[in-house]
């Protein structure tokens, strides 16, 4: 059985390799890749499986353009805000918020983990209290125990740390994006 990895870690990668894998993708994935890595599976399998494959090429293409916007709460009112307007979204006194290019600060109900997959691949996880969008991101320096800081275009008081862990990860997705 063909098997294509996906995953965050990539000390798997000679695992997978052992066991004569497809590919090994390393997240946060985004279209290009998931669909290089299927097209690389449907040159080695028959074309009985095309079908299926060009279905799921359509779902994932579909699926990404869906998420246009996000809802947030201001005082009585709920207000869907375009995602392109989005920056940052971070957790605060058990909150999550959104913080837009445009400086305005709302709050909302959807979870880190959930926006992290709607949003993918502009929006990265930085940490647990930040999911960040590429176009906030001006440049990265090398911080303290091989940690990257990030420095946003917009005005936003917490220093944002990528962990050395996650520096490959991170530093991958900056360049595909």
């Amino acid at each position: 059985m063909p098997i294509i990895f996906i995953t965050a870690f990539d000390e798997y990668a000679l695992d997978a390799f052992n066991v004569n894998d497809i590919d090994y993708v390393l997240k946060p994935f985004n279209l290009k890749t998931i669909t290089d890595s299927i097209n690389k599976f449907k040159t080695l399998t028959s074309n009985k499986s095309e079908n299926n494959i060009d279905k799921l090429i359509s779902y994932l293409q579909n699926k990404h353009s869906k998420r246009g916007s996000i809802l947030v709460y201001q005082r009585e009112k709920i207000i869907p805000v375009n995602t392109d307007e989005l920056a940052l979204l971070y957790t605060e006194n058990e909150l999550i918020k959104a913080l837009c290019f445009n400086g305005k600060q709302y709050v909302t109900n959807i979870t880190l983990e959930e926006s992290e997959k709607t949003l993918a691949p502009d929006f990265f996880r930085a940490n647990r209290q930040h999911l960040i969008n590429r176009k906030a991101i001006i440049d990265v320096s090398q911080h303290f125990g091989r940690k990257l800081l990030l420095n946003l275009n917009i005005s936003y008081s917490e220093k944002i740390l990528i962990s050395k862990e996650k520096s490959p990860t991170f530093l991958n997705w900056l360049s595909q994006v």
